[in-house]
């Protein structure tokens, strides 16, 4: 039998939200930290879309741009990204059906900065195809 103090601690509410607090609050902070990760990879993403559309804008210019010319604009042009994490940058030429084109190539590594699992990157490429006049 339990005497009357054990029976009370027994059926006590009090601390219960503590306890349970301290049980949802990891989840909820690593559901923060995987959503900011998620915003900067989608950053990252737009970034280098907006890069390679850009060097295929400049590529279908008159008068028609030289491959080093090209690979500079992809290294002017750009918001958010830094030049030193470029991992490839790839322009080459290509005829379609009579018709000469540039194949343009970036792939930028994004570091995931999550302090748990260490420093890992995710590299992401883009590709366009832009056509010339």
């Amino acid at each position: 039998m339990r005497n009357g103090r054990q029976q009370t601690l027994w059926h006590s509410q009090r601390g219960a939200a503590a306890i349970e607090f301290a049980f949802a609050i990891p989840v909820l902070v690593l559901t923060l930290m995987i959503l900011a990760q998620l915003g900067l990879l989608y950053f990252a993403h737009a970034g280098l879309e907006h890069k390679v559309g850009e060097a295929a804008r400049f590529a279908t210019l008159y008068p028609r741009r030289s491959n080093a010319e090209i690979l500079q604009k992809i290294d002017a042009s750009g918001f958010g990204l830094a030049s030193s994490r470029l991992v490839e940058s790839k322009v080459s030429n290509g005829k379609d059906h009579g018709t000469d084109f540039v194949l343009i190539s970036v792939s930028y590594a994004v570091p995931i900065g999550m302090g748990i699992l260490g420093d890992l990157q995710i590299t992401l490429s883009e590709q366009r195809r832009a056509y010339l006049p």
